[in-house]
């Protein structure tokens, strides 16, 4: 006979962090964070949470302030791409400049959320950590559900546990790592999209830091300017 009084409900369960895959989600903010391996780089960091998940109590919204409750979905710190923008070159000897990629990428966000915030940019910043504050303050993309690829490196955090330094897919085929059509994103490979080789002292994501670090998004080409 089964004995089924110790079988206890609520055990582990889905993760309040998201994986590498193709997901749905909303972009919650928007941040540059310096990469510290490459002085004067840039990540750009979308926080990002799914679709609400019936059942699921994800992290708190403010540890400092219960009143906000919780998350409806998975969150996860996901950046522009696998490497961080920076001023230099490429193999081939073609000039790339961070900010110019920089504004690419919120540029392609715009685009991806629907909204017409770029219009008014022009001339309006002096600097790129300006013009990425005014987007986050702004979120003109607040609420508003996009499909992505996750990609990501594998690694173990502070507690022993799988996690994933989160970026989205490089442009391939046609299509790219988020879009309003899911048409339009790359079906996720687990081959192709998830890395093994774990980043150094990288410390357990909570949903309420900064926690993981290393190497993120990378050079785009662009052909506008501010």
């Amino acid at each position: 006979m089964l004995n089924t009084k110790d079988v206890k409900a609520g055990e582990g369960g889905l993760s309040k962090t998201l994986k590498p895959g193709n997901v749905k989600v909303k972009i919650n903010s928007v941040v540059l964070e310096p990469n510290t391996f490459k002085p004067g780089s840039y990540h750009v960091v979308c926080n990002v949470e799914t679709e609400p998940i019936e059942g699921f109590v994800g992290f708190a919204i403010d540890k400092n302030n219960p009143s906000l409750g919780n998350h409806a979905g998975q969150i996860g710190k996901v950046k522009a791409g696998q490497y961080s923008f920076a001023d230099g070159a490429t193999k081939s000897g073609i000039p790339v400049y961070r900010d110019n990629d920089i504004m690419t990428h919120i540029k392609r966000i715009c685009l991806a959320v629907g909204t017409n915030w770029w219009d008014g940019t022009d001339g309006k910043y002096k600097t790129i950590e300006a013009l990425v504050e005014a987007f986050n303050n702004d979120k003109p993309f607040k609420d508003i559900y996009i499909e992505t690829c996750l990609a990501g490196k594998k690694y173990k955090n502070d507690k022993g546990y799988d996690n994933y330094d989160l970026f989205f897919a490089k442009y391939s085929g046609g299509k790219s790592g988020f879009s309003s059509d899911p048409a339009k994103v790359i079906t996720f490979n687990e081959k192709e999209h998830v890395i093994e080789k774990a980043p150094e002292n990288v410390a357990s994501f909570d949903g309420n830091n900064a926690a993981n670090t290393g190497t993120g998004a990378g050079p785009v080409n662009n052909d506008f300017k501010l």
